[in-house]
């Protein structure tokens, strides 16, 4: 049996979802914790299953939902763990962040060059 989850970054207000892939032989009990404290489905966080994709789902994040988060499978053969943090963004962060992803275009060759550098990443 094998479980993994990656880690998350959102913002205050999002929504922000871990999606772990298990393999295991069925039946399989999934559970999610949060610093080590079990997760109780509420109006905003919800599991969801799809196949193989157990989710944690939580709608309109707050600054106390940072933190670690681990999923939990067992079955007939024992358990495995993953754990991933959910990351809160500040908007400083935010900002600071796509101020760094834009390039100060000075010329139009300038411009030309950056729309063909884009053309060609996309093929």
């Amino acid at each position: 049996m094998q479980v993994i989850i990656e880690d998350v970054h959102t913002h205050h207000g999002d929504t922000a979802q871990f999606d772990a892939v298990i393999d295991g032989s069925p039946p399989l009990i999934i559970d999610w914790y949060k610093d080590n404290n079990v997760l109780k489905e509420s109006d905003r966080i919800q599991t969801v299953r799809e196949d193989r994709k157990y989710s944690l789902i939580i709608y309109n994040t707050e600054a106390g939902d940072g933190g670690l988060y681990t999923c939990v499978a067992h079955n007939a053969a024992g358990e495995v763990s993953c754990k991933a943090e959910l990351v809160m963004v500040t908007d400083k962060e935010r900002e600071t962040k796509t101020q760094q992803k834009r390039r100060k275009l000075n010329s139009f060759f300038d411009v030309k060059e950056e729309i063909g550098r884009w053309v060609t990443e996309r093929r």
